[in-house]
């Protein structure tokens, strides 16, 4: 958002911006755009939100860093021996940034090489969801990438009976190139 040369409308215009922000269902993470670091910090400490990102950066790169230490902790108090699928629920929203992507089917390859792939996805995302159409080929594409079986219901009684199918036919996990991907 750039706000110069809108003297005396600022004020309304951030306290409006945050009454929106704070007034809807969503509240994962947020963004602010200022002309200075430190206006943009004041705005961000009213925002109702798990996390502000300030003036640009990654936005929510910091979910798909935690997703991948939480990922590990878990291989590595519970290792799976054998294959195994996931079944991800995703409620509301599930637009993210091509540089979260980037970074997300970085991870997935990580998990490759660290033997710890699933064998086969499939995300329950509901028609009304933001971003459905937008980004489910793309999350698709990063699966296929990353050399994983992918697709997308809209209930989780589908996507259980299509992930069940998956590991009958096809148990071995995913192999992929060991390349710097």
């Amino acid at each position: 958002m750039k706000c110069a040369g809108w003297p005396g409308k600022l004020p309304a215009f951030w306290d409006d911006a945050v009454r929106i922000a704070n007034g809807t269902v969503y509240g994962l993470a947020g963004g602010v755009w200022s002309a200075t670091a430190e206006h943009a910090e004041q705005v961000a400490r009213r925002l109702r939100t798990g996390q502000v990102e300030i003036n640009g950066g990654p936005f929510n790169k910091e979910v798909v860093i935690a997703l991948g230490a939480t990922w590990n902790n878990l291989f590595d108090e519970m290792p799976v021996h054998g294959p195994f699928a996931n079944i991800i629920v995703l409620r509301r929203s599930v637009v993210v940034s091509q540089e979260v992507l980037d970074a997300f089917g970085e991870f997935l390859h990580a998990n490759n090489r660290a033997g710890r792939g699933a064998s086969a996805v499939a995300f329950v995302v509901a028609p009304d969801v933001e971003g459905r159409s937008l980004m489910l080929p793309m999350f698709a594409a990063t699966y296929a990438a990353a050399g994983r079986l992918f697709a997308a219901f809209e209930t989780e009684a589908e996507a259980d009976v299509w992930v069940r199918a998956r590991l009958k036919e096809n148990p071995a996990r995913p192999q992929v190139p060991t390349d710097a991907n």
